[in-house]
């Protein structure tokens, strides 16, 4: 029933009768924003009743398939915690835990397998407490839960970043991410990227991660290069070229898989609440013996809330 419900996503977004849709929308994202209003004053202990929350709450479903008959899908799910009241104090966000991940590209774990069964999903909500920001570096305190199928498990952590470059052309930065399971893992996560803005509507861009976790035993490093063309608010260009490799105790590098992508981002005629994406690509992967493959991927998605000043505009969606 799932399925159906998503798979008729983009039929309902491209019938020329929207109102009742965006109606939808609206009370929906108003909903979600009177809710995170109420959390932000009990957090931060006031009756203020003034509108401030921004939340936005990121639905998307993505199938795929290639030349070799192996179809992928995958529903993803994105809770972005706007609390101004609070935030001085700590940022709460609620994301799905990625195995391997293409920082900006396509999303490595939902990767066509050999299966179409899809794996145990698993989302962080974090609660981030800051403690010190420099001009260039800045160190988090984080705590949370890592949440899934009969899984709830706590963790302690921090995060730290420091920012080589950062002008109106370029951006060059570090960050480390490490966190402390309750039940015993720990998850260490080195990223790092340098972005060129070759003029007004063209990016560039160069992208490493390096993933490690005391319970495996190997590390997996991902560099990706990116040549990204923003038509308008709504519609960009990006063409990727994605490489995974694995190092053994920090040595031994072995490569894993290669990816060219092109990925084509729009919205919903009208829609700017609503998009879809079409990511057509060609990869060699050492799980298929290093065969050439290709294929094409498909990803609808929505986002509710982050719209108040929308909102405001229209007194039938006031209180």
């Amino acid at each position: 029933m799932k399925k159906i419900i998503l798979l008729t996503i983009p039929i309902l977004l491209f019938s020329e009768d929207i109102s009742i849709f965006d109606k939808y929308h609206i009370v929906v994202s108003k909903w979600i924003m009177d809710k995170s209003d109420a959390l932000d004053r009990f957090l931060a202990g006031t009756q203020d009743s003034k509108s401030l929350s921004n939340t936005k709450v990121t639905l998307s479903y993505e199938l795929g398939a290639n030349n070799l008959g192996k179809f992928s899908n995958d529903f993803d799910f994105s809770l972005s915690l706007n609390l101004p009241r609070f935030q001085d104090k700590a940022k709460i966000t609620l994301e799905k835990v990625l195995n391997n991940k293409s920082l900006v590209g396509n999303n490595r774990e939902s990767q066509l397998s050999k299966s179409d069964e899809n794996s145990d999903n698993k989302y962080n909500l974090a609660l981030s407490l800051s403690q010190w920001r420099g001009k260039k570096a800045s160190i988090y305190l984080t705590g949370g839960l890592r949440l899934g199928k009969n899984i709830i498990d706590p963790y302690i952590g921090i995060v730290s970043g420091y920012n080589i470059i950062s002008n109106s052309k370029k951006e060059f930065n570090i960050k480390n991410r490490i966190r402390y399971y309750f039940a015993g893992e720990i998850k260490d996560n080195l990223s790092t990227q340098y972005l060129y803005n070759y003029s007004d509507h063209i990016l560039l861009g160069w992208l490493g991660n390096l993933d490690y976790s005391n319970r495996e035993k190997e590390q997996i490093l991902t560099s990706e290069f990116i040549w990204h063309r923003s038509i308008n608010k709504y519609k960009f260009y990006r063409v990727g070229f994605i490489a995974n490799a694995k190092l053994k105790h920090f040595k031994h590098l072995r490569k894993n898989d290669f990816e060219v992508y092109v990925k084509y981002h729009n919205k919903f005629r009208d829609k700017d609440w609503a998009f879809y994406e079409i990511t057509p690509f060609v990869d060699k992967r050492k799980e298929d013996n290093w065969h050439t493959t290709y294929g094409v991927k498909l990803k609808v998605g929505a986002t509710f809330g982050g719209i108040k000043d929308f909102i405001h505009k229209n007194p039938i969606f006031r209180k």
